[in-house]
């Protein structure tokens, strides 16, 4: 009897390890529709806006995150104006037809808090979250 409870016990310690275990892998992005969230990186701290270009295979959409986004798309490249309705951080989201999607960008130009265009964009750049 001692020996079927200890097999037991190791049982459902091997078990609870198993479910634990994959509860903390990330297996990433899934392929199928998805979306990806940028952010603005910026040196100076908070913005007020920023123009910036995207690049992805299928690209569906850009929504705002926070503030407002205004976009214009030619085949797989957006071009993205995001305006903070208070100076911070600059995010919106790009939906995609395929989550796995390598995105790419660059930030064009960059207005500060008062709406002053910044002399540079040399340190700035753009983050992919997904």
């Amino acid at each position: 009897m001692a020996a079927r409870s200890g097999c037991r016990w190791g049982l459902a310690s091997a078990l609870t390890l198993a479910v634990l275990l994959a509860g903390c892998t990330d297996a990433g992005p899934q392929a199928g529709p998805g979306s990806v969230e940028v952010r603005v990186v910026s040196p100076n701290g908070s913005e007020g806006s920023a123009l910036v270009s995207v690049f992805a295979e299928g690209i569906r959409s850009v929504s705002a995150v926070s503030g407002r986004v205004f976009s214009h798309q030619v085949a797989d490249t957006v071009r993205v104006v995001v305006v903070a309705d208070a100076p911070g951080d600059l995010r919106f989201a790009v939906s995609l037809a395929d989550a796995t999607a390598v995105v790419q960008g660059s930030v064009l130009q960059v207005a500060d808090a008062e709406d002053r265009l910044r002399s540079t964009v040399a340190d700035y750049a753009l983050e992919f979250l997904r």
